[in-house]
C-alpha cells in the first residue's frame, strides 16, 4: 500500500513499488535525482525512503484512528548503520 503527502515529490513509475526489502535491493533503489519510497511486501509499513542525495533510510508508516486517522512515519534508522538483513 502506497500513501503520499503533498511534499513527496515521486516520480510516477515508482507509485507503489513493492518489493521484499533486503540490503541488496536497498542499495540497488535510486530514484535518480527525486525522492522515493520502496514497501516491503511482507511487512505492512515497513519500507525504503530515498532522498535526492542518495541517503536511505528506513521507515515504519502507521494509521490510527481508522479511515479518517492521520497517517504517520517515523524513522527507523540510516542505511548503512543498520540493514534489514
Amino acid at each position: 500500500m502506497f500513501f503520499r503527502r503533498s511534499s513527496d515529490v515521486l516520480p510516477v513509475n515508482l507509485e507503489g513499488a513493492l518489493a521484499k526489502i533486503t540490503k541488496r535491493t536497498v542499495e540497488a533503489f535510486s530514484p535518480e535525482g527525486q525522492e522515493g519510497f520502496l514497501w516491503d511486501d511482507g511487512l505492512k509499513g515497513f519500507g525504503v525512503r530515498a532522498y535526492a542525495s542518495g541517503k536511505h533510510v528506513y521507515v515504519l508508516q502507521y494509521k490510527l484512528g481508522g479511515r479518517v486517522g492521520r497517517t504517520s512515519r517515523i524513522v527507523l534508522g540510516v542505511h548503512g548503520k543498520i540493514t534489514c538483513d
